[in-house]
């Protein structure tokens, strides 16, 4: 009875400290970035939790061995806790370097045990089936008829291994079988209840960045994504132009038209203004930063006056090509004012350059609107 009662604590005990790794790894593994910077050595704290985990087992393995006072036998109740912490991993990581680091580790414990044969060939195939994991890890969680088959095949050589290890003694194979199978249980329950909570957050997310209408990147990224370039402009002395407009007589359309048809023209506004951006030679992002009001940000940019024109130009020549047309059978020119300005080292807030587009974007609607005001030209004013 005190066997079974040690076993069943054992498992208890182990199972606890499995599954706080995997979600203390899960949890690590999210923290990539501190206020938008890359964490340098973000790899290398995975790759020491998990390999301290797996020492951590080997040692409490070693030290039950030395209890016994039998070295061949004795420690394998831990084999099960770590061959899941290793395939945890590899399912949860796509760096090459994790699978270096578990090779060398690996190949550490299979010189370690004692009594065992062809030990390369053993360490290869073992390798190659993390490799396996790691690499394939979506097609094997996808389905349980994948995963489970595969739980125990990515185990196998670590008991063969143990069984010749152990020569002979008596381990308890039928347990450490069952052990394995509610360990990959375990592990099923964990992935699958962190994919369904990372699919979850990626969807609150998107709603929480995504203007509903237009699709485009909503006030709320422009404001992060224009702090950044403020701050990596400061840091780093490469700029970022920002360009701001607004659809000419908006109001008068809603007025006149009413709010679907209002909605259709900022849509397909939103649209083309999009594919402009993007065919752009420059790293940019476009957002709708108000109700008829749109914003694009080219990143890491030295302009001149002359190429912001241009860009601004085509912007305002392209979108005036665009018609809409209504219900009621009449067609809708669209025109748009435009304002532009450059990220400056006298400004004091990431803001400012937004606010000097945005007055230039006043100046063209001030002036006539179908206008262009960009840095250091005054006013260009475009016949319509």
């Amino acid at each position: 009875m005190l066997y079974w009662e040690n076993q069943i604590m054992t498992f208890v005990i182990n199972s606890l400290l499995l599954v706080g790794f995997a979600l203390f790894y899960t949890w690590l593994d999210g923290q990539r970035t501190v206020n938008g910077h890359r964490l340098k050595f973000h790899r290398w704290y995975l790759i020491a939790l998990t390999v301290s985990s797996l020492l951590l087992l080997h040692v409490a393995s070693v030290l039950q061995m030395m209890e016994a006072h039998n070295p061949n036998g004795y420690g394998w109740t831990y084999i099960s806790f770590q061959v899941g912490i290793i395939m945890y991993t590899l399912f949860s990581s796509r760096d090459r370097l994790m699978w270096v680091s578990l090779s060398a580790v690996l190949l550490v414990w299979f010189l370690w045990l004692p009594g065992v044969s062809n030990r390369p060939l053993f360490w290869v195939i073992s390798v190659g089936l993390c490799w396996v994991a790691q690499h394939y890890n979506r097609l094997i969680t996808a389905k349980r008829w994948w995963y489970y088959p595969f739980g125990l095949l990515f185990a196998l050589p670590f008991y063969w291994v143990n069984l010749m290890s152990v020569d002979g003694i008596d381990v308890g194979w039928f347990w450490m079988l069952l052990s394995t199978l509610a360990i990959d249980a375990v592990l099923w329950q964990i992935h699958s209840m962190l994919v369904r909570h990372h699919l979850r957050r990626a969807e609150l997310l998107r709603e929480a960045n995504i203007d509903n209408l237009t699709k485009l990147n909503n006030f709320r990224v422009f404001n992060e994504d224009l702090l950044q370039a403020y701050d990596h402009f400061q840091r780093t002395g490469e700029h970022f132009s920002l360009f701001t407009f607004d659809v000419d007589h908006f109001k008068q359309i809603n007025d006149q038209y009413g709010h679907v048809t209002g909605n259709t023209v900022l849509v397909k506004v939103a649209d083309r203004f999009d594919k402009i951006v993007r065919e752009m030679n420059y790293r940019s992002k476009t957002y709708r930063t108000g109700g008829e009001e749109f914003c694009f940000i080219l990143f890491d940019i030295d302009e001149t006056p002359a190429s912001s024109l241009a860009i601004a130009e085509q912007l305002r020549t392209e979108l005036s090509q665009l018609i809409v047309t209504t219900p009621q059978g009449d067609d809708i020119q669209i025109t748009v004012s435009l304002g532009q300005d450059l990220v400056d080292v006298e400004d004091q807030n990431y803001m400012d350059t937004y606010k000097r587009a945005d007055k230039r974007l006043y100046q063209s609607k001030q002036t006539g609107r179908n206008r262009v005001t960009v840095r250091e030209i005054p006013m260009t004013t475009v016949g319509r």
